[in-house]
């Protein structure tokens, strides 16, 4: 096994390259979606200073530098003077938070500026490096095609290699070797052990060990075997032993260990509730997505057989499923099998699954199935005539008062004042409808995998101030306060989208609230995310009502005769979680309620 080199850090990157000709392959536009742009895209002036940087410049430099008026590091300003002074392009690498990048520096000479252009050679750097390994553990799997032989005389200390041995650890021919120069090849940590198992053998206990060598610069594994020799009064006169190379066998061990760890991690963490059973039935793995199908730790499941899971009215039926496909092989493709969750609720799950077998090919040796919750798309399918029902009925209710408010108002006769009030009833019905439409629109876009983000620098505080002038202008009587500090980051959302989060949650508020009463929208910072809460001082939700919030056309408890569709909550939800955040409700009876949703900062994965 060879000893790997620590690399000295290169401070702020090293050239790996000189003028770049007409061919190279760099962008011919900063405006070029320079925001959305995933590797780092900077323009600094001759001083150094930046004129502009995406939010990606993060990965290569500190954050604060990333910013408009912000001097660069000194070894990014040197590269800037050289090719302006120049006028030549140059490349250098550095290692940054992102990972391995090249920076190419483009003059503007004219303009005086230079415009700073990043890859992500992290890939390939990882190629180079695993390419290299290649190459040594090739070399060294043509030197160690044999097993070396050793004796050692006890009487005299001698000790005897043969050519492979002392091929195999690098020790030339003629080199006196003893047993305390066998142990000097041995790394420290381990040369305890190996001389404890030695001594241990003298006393008349077998002899066989794994460790390692120092070879030059690298470090080897070996297995060593020994068998002692004793004269006829049974003392030691020696022994012979055999020495051979398992470097590649140690390092095949830890690819497979990584691997069946990658594994693991693809199982572990997988979005889709993924459960593992043998042939007796008994789980013997269960992910995390169904530790949240069903509100069980895979602790406590491990070893239990698969029908706890199943309620008692079906659980005949599917274990009639489950050994087929155990016992049989029969393959799941589609089968619908409901899941009980540890509070009582039912769970409608669509299963498909494949049977491991032994190396006979016939033996089943496990069972792996992955399932996919529908239960919320069969509860859409039996609340569909309710819904279109509902729907008529918010729609036609805002109509209704638009139409009379529009037809009264144009009365003759009328009195002015008479008129700007109908006309204020259709506006802010009207008002009322159109948030009605947009959240139908959201859903149906969502729920037919239709909805774009289009993503960008969001300012939360923004978005909050525009939702809460909208609410205000329909009416709401509330005191309205904001409290977002003025270093919030910016996150990476769609600015339409969080809006409409926003604007539902400060909406329900006010439905929910006293006129005279307080709504704070307020905003923090944790880790990698914005939080942002809207609070009010309405009654609030029983503890066994706020899990339905969020359920499609779910209006719970004592409110339910407000009028809505019962969309607004469900649309916050599938916005937050399409933008890569989270959101929930936090509330106590007679003292108000506070839904909170987090978006991130900087979305690793789009």
């Amino acid at each position: 096994m060879a000893v790997v080199k620590k690399r000295g850090k290169t401070g702020g990157g090293k050239r790996v390259g000189g003028k770049l000709g007409r061919s190279s392959r760099q962008p011919d536009d900063l405006s070029r979606l320079p925001q959305e742009n995933p590797n780092p895209i900077l323009r600094v002036d001759r001083e150094g200073i930046v004129l502009f940087a995406n939010p990606a410049c993060s990965l290569v430099m500190d954050p604060a530098r990333c910013q408009p008026g912000q001097l660069l590091p000194e070894h990014y300003r040197q590269v800037v003077t050289e090719v302006l002074g120049t006028s030549s392009p140059r490349i250098i690498e550095v290692e940054g938070e992102g990972g391995v990048f090249t920076l190419h520096f483009v003059p503007i000479t004219d303009a005086g500026y230079v415009n700073i252009y990043g890859s992500n050679i992290t890939g390939l750097k990882r190629a180079e490096e695993e390419l290299r390994r290649n190459q040594e553990d090739l070399n060294r799997a043509q030197a160690v095609a044999k097993t070396g032989s050793w004796r050692l005389d006890v009487q005299s200390n001698e000790l005897l290699w043969s050519e492979e041995t002392h091929r195999i650890f690098g020790i030339p021919r003629g080199k006196p070797m003893t047993y305390e120069t066998f142990l000097s090849c041995i790394p420290p940590e381990d040369r305890d052990y190996v001389d404890r198992k030695w001594q241990a053998a003298l006393q008349g206990e077998d002899y066989y060990v794994e460790h390692r060598i120092i070879v030059g610069d690298e470090i080897k594994w070996v297995y060593e075997k020994a068998e002692l020799e004793f004269d006829g009064q049974g003392i030691l006169k020696g022994g012979f032993g055999t020495v051979q190379d398992i470097t590649e066998r140690r390092q095949v061990e830890e690819d497979l260990r990584q691997t069946r760890d990658y594994l693991d991690s693809l199982i572990t963490y997988a979005n889709a509730p993924i459960i593992v059973w043998d042939p007796a039935l008994k789980i013997t793995r269960f992910n995390h997505a169904f530790e949240r199908l069903t509100g069980r730790s895979a602790g406590e499941m491990l070893g239990k057989k698969v029908d706890i899971l199943i309620p008692e009215d079906k659980r005949k039926e599917a274990l009639n499923n489950i050994n087929r496909i155990t016992s049989e092989g029969e393959r799941w493709e589609v089968v619908e099998i409901t899941i009980q969750h540890v509070d009582g609720s039912i769970r409608t799950v669509l299963w498909n699954s494949a049977t491991v077998y032994m190396s006979d090919g016939k033996t089943p040796m496990a069972t792996i199935a992955q399932g996919q919750d529908i239960t919320e798309r069969k509860q859409a399918e039996t609340i569909k005539d309710e819904f279109i029902g509902l729907v008529s009925h918010e729609l036609r209710t805002p109509l209704t008062v638009i139409t009379g408010s529009l037809r009264s108002a144009m009365s003759p006769g009328i009195l002015p004042e008479d008129a700007r009030e109908l006309l204020q009833n259709a506006a802010e019905s009207a008002d009322s409808l159109a948030a009605i439409l947009e959240n139908m629109l959201e859903l149906s876009r969502y729920q037919a995998n239709r909805l774009q983000l289009r993503m960008e620098l969001v300012n939360i505080a923004d978005c909050a101030q525009h939702a809460i002038d909208r609410v205000k202008g329909q009416g709401a009587g509330q005191r309205f306060l904001m409290d977002f500090p003025p270093d919030l980051p910016p996150v990476e959302a769609d600015q339409v989208r969080v809006e409409r989060i926003i604007y539902n949650l400060v909406e329900n508020a006010a439905k929910y609230s006293p006129g005279e009463s307080e709504i704070k929208v307020s905003g923090r910072r944790e880790g990698g995310f914005v939080v942002t809460g809207v609070s009010d001082q309405g009654e609030g939700i029983p503890p066994e009502d706020q899990e339905k919030l969020f359920g499609l056309f779910e209006r719970v408890g004592r409110l339910s005769y407000t009028r809505g569709a019962g969309l607004g909550l469900v649309v916050c939800k599938r916005l937050v979680e399409a933008q890569g955040g989270w959101i929930r409700v936090d509330s106590e009876l007679g003292k108000g309620s506070t839904f909170t949703f987090a978006l991130p900062i900087r979305r690793i994965n789009p």
